[in-house]
Parts: structure tokens; sequence; C-alpha cells
């Protein structure tokens, strides 16, 4: 996730440490706001889709699918993604580390360096 001046962007980093390709099914989604996790699609990604990661590399989606206007008002974000076996049909997601995003700082939970 990345925070910036006019918009909040979300993408997921999938490392392939094995040595030959890996076909995966991902998809990506985002909360924003308090009151618990509500995921809201991408305005630009598809909601589930194949890629597949070259051997020994390390793959991150394309930030411009999953990106949304910074709101007016402070807020809470975070991404949420599923990395999933090609062939699979449900699975768990990961939440990212929550950015409480005020007019003139942002606050990250937990903290990162």
């Amino acid at each position: 996730m990345r925070v910036e001046p006019t918009r909040v962007t979300f993408a997921i980093k999938i490392t392939n440490l094995g040595q030959g390709p890996v076909s995966l099914k991902i998809r990506l989604q985002y909360t924003q706001g308090g009151g618990g996790p509500v995921f809201r699609d991408c305005p630009g990604a598809p909601s589930a889709y194949l890629l597949t990661v070259p051997a020994a590399s390390t793959v991150i989606t394309d930030q411009g699918q999953c990106a949304v206007p910074r709101a007016d008002r402070s807020l809470a974000y975070s991404a949420a993604g599923w990395v999933l076996a090609a062939d699979a049909t449900d699975g768990s997601y990961r939440l990212s580390p929550a950015a409480n995003v005020y007019a003139d700082h942002t606050i990250w939970k937990p903290d990162l360096l």
C-alpha cells in the first residue's frame, strides 16, 4: 500500500523461491474506514485472475489497477490480498498493515520503519 498526496494505492507482492514458474490465482481488495473490514473491489482490477510468477522472481501487481482517491477526512486504509493455487475455489486472505491517513501525516499500524 502506498499513501500519496491525492490517492491511496494497493498491490500484492509475490515472490517465487522455486526453480520453476508458478501459476496462481490472486485477488486484491481494500478496506477504507473503521468498524471492521468491509472489502471493496479495486476500481481497475479484475475480481480474481491468474498470474504466473517466473522462477526465482518477484512480481508486484500494478498499483494503477487498485487506486482510490484519498479522502478529505481522516480514514484508515488496508489492503486485502488472496494468493491461491490456480485451481483453488476458496482460501483465506491477509491484510496489510493499516495506514491511518490524516491531512498532514500517516500513522502505520503496526509501526513500520
